[in-house]
């Protein structure tokens, strides 16, 4: 069956049942079909009413692809949180480690930034304050002790 020519106008009743059929939860390729419509046309007419005809598995799956990498980008900061604090553990009051702990401070500093960034920038969903006073005794005793 031939879809209408360009010039055939949507009937408002037209309309109103490709919404219902949308909100029914057919898939916008699956209303073009019924009512021999674009793509484009059934999705401009979903928008003008306010309504997501987009229920493709691609729309979907990449959405739970961006969930999945958040994920894993959290798991990879907190080993890093874990990291840090396991090195903390191991810094003397040797003047040599002066290095290593600056290095220590900026990785905690990019963990900081970067878990902010995945938290949505709330810094009150995190406590960093732990991190920030042992990396504070830390600096502390390293610069403290006599040379």
């Amino acid at each position: 069956m031939a879809r209408p020519s360009k010039r055939s106008m949507v009937t408002p009743e037209e309309r109103q049942r490709i919404i219902e059929a949308i909100r029914s939860g057919k898939s916008r390729y699956a209303v073009a079909n019924e009512f021999q419509r674009s793509r484009s046309t059934i999705a401009k007419i979903a928008r003008e009413a306010g309504l997501d005809a987009d229920r493709t598995s691609t729309a979907k799956a990449t959405r739970a692809r961006a969930q999945y990498a958040a994920a894993d980008r959290l798991e990879l900061i907190n080993q890093g949180f874990a990291k840090v604090e396991a090195m903390l553990a191991n810094i003397s009051a040797d003047p040599g480690d002066a290095r290593n702990l600056r290095e220590i401070m900026t990785s905690l500093a990019i963990l900081i930034d970067k878990r902010r960034i995945e938290d949505g920038d709330t810094p009150n969903k995190i406590d960093m304050r732990f991190y920030l006073d042992a990396l504070q005794g830390a600096a502390d005793e390293a610069w403290s002790e006599p040379q």
